[in-house]
């Protein structure tokens, strides 16, 4: 996946960025938040919303993809 140099949007939880699937060619959005600064109540928060998307099916909500723990970089990559 391939990010834009600037967030598209900025959350209490992290950055979202719109990104390139090279493998696809489709245009997805690619949530980033730092783990290392999150309180269990933050984590308790992103598992909640990742739950909530794997189970949505609206073409109004993004669909959950995938997550990639990047734990050289304290960060968890949430795509949709």
């Amino acid at each position: 996946v391939q990010t834009d140099s600037q967030s598209t949007f900025i959350s209490a939880f992290g950055s979202v960025y719109q990104a390139l699937n090279r493998e696809t060619g489709d245009m997805v959005a690619l949530k980033v938040v730092q783990i290392d600064r999150a309180d269990d109540e933050i984590q308790e928060t992103i598992s909640r919303e990742i739950a909530i998307l794997k189970r949505c099916n609206s073409p109004y909500i993004v669909s959950y993809f995938a997550s990639y723990l990047k734990l050289s970089e304290s960060q968890l990559w949430v795509r949709s």
